[in-house]
């Protein structure tokens, strides 16, 4: 498909029939809902140049960064990252990102929620990728079944907490809260 671009517009597609954005999605204030209910591939960026939000489920993201300026940006059904380093960013604002399901990493994984939130509440598998997560707020990602590799964290003033079912690696990480990680295994920095 051609490139999408929505201005100020909504964009949501609720069809099972979606498998891919191939070519991207551009927009302002506009909202993006791909409520697909199959496996929906993002080979195209996803770039939001105002407060506009992005809601996708069931996403694979390929070598492409879903941006926004402000807006919230949310993975409701399991996602993953297939080829290619992935950034997922909020920009400065005070957009939160949240990964509300299983999240499998097949390349590294930058996530940037500016002044907002990062949460993942579904396990995280990486894959032996990398993820790193910035964050004036908090992070989170708290459960018992993440299999991190390398997480590196930079929290200016929120607080920071992982847990993982085995070893995990510290980046150097800078959290202005509290940090606090449990794993089964070794940490490791």
């Amino acid at each position: 498909t051609g490139a999408v671009t929505i201005g100020a517009n909504n964009l949501t597609v609720n069809s099972s029939d979606v498998s891919a954005v191939t070519a991207g999605i551009t927009g302002t204030t506009g909202n993006i809902n791909i409520a697909a209910t199959t496996r929906t591939d993002v080979d195209g960026a996803i770039t939001l140049t105002g407060a506009g939000t992005v809601d996708l489920d069931r996403a694979v993201v390929s070598g492409v960064n879903v941006t926004t300026a402000a807006g919230a940006i949310t993975f409701d059904g399991a996602a993953s990252t297939d080829t290619g380093a992935v950034t997922v960013s909020t920009g400065a604002g005070a957009g939160n990102i949240l990964f509300n399901n299983t999240l499998g990493l097949g390349g590294a994984l930058g996530v940037t929620a500016g002044t907002g939130n990062a949460t993942f509440t579904g396990a995280v598998t990486s894959g032996g990728n990398n993820l790193t997560v910035n964050s004036a707020a908090d992070v989170t990602a708290n459960n018992g079944a993440n299999d991190f590799s390398t997480v590196t964290l930079t929290s200016a003033t929120g607080n920071a907490s992982l847990v993982d079912a085995n070893a995990i690696i510290l980046g150097a990480s800078t959290v202005g809260g509290t940090l606090c990680v449990t794993s089964s295994g070794t940490i490791a920095q």
